[in-house]
């Protein structure tokens, strides 16, 4: 036996975790895509289940847990946002319909001024005959 260190062939091993990692990252990408097109929410289970990707990877891969914990704050903010936005055009729709009201309320004595008169008017004409 010669006392020479052993040089063990990792390049096998390095490869196809490359490749492994590639395959994950596309399935990832995959995946969000998905989500977004359907407009589900974007969580690490979701992902998870849409890639067929552990879990544990997701948490672990430090670009993809950003990328989802990112997504998921920007679809809180539109939740949001829809909600404010719903408030006000609700506060909008509110205050337009009480303008109407109070429109058609002063039109509706009006008219029944109006109605007064031409009864006036009529029985003057009747007893006038």
């Amino acid at each position: 036996m010669s006392n020479e260190p052993k040089i063990k062939n990792t390049t096998g091993l390095k490869t196809h975790a490359q490749k492994k990692k590639a395959e994950c990252m596309s399935r990832f990408n995959r995946a969000i895509q998905e989500l977004l097109n359907d407009e589900r929410p974007i969580n690490f289970n979701s992902v998870s289940k849409q890639g067929n990707i552990s879990t544990a990877w997701l948490y672990k891969t430090k670009e993809v847990r950003q990328k989802i914990e990112l997504l998921r704050r920007e679809q809180i903010k539109i939740v949001n946002q829809k909600i404010s936005i719903n408030d006000e055009s609700k506060n909008a729709i509110i205050f337009t319909l009480k303008n109407r009201i109070k429109l058609q309320a002063t039109e509706i004595k009006d008219l029944k001024k109006q109605i007064e008169i031409l009864y006036g008017q009529i029985i003057t004409h009747e007893r006038n005959r």
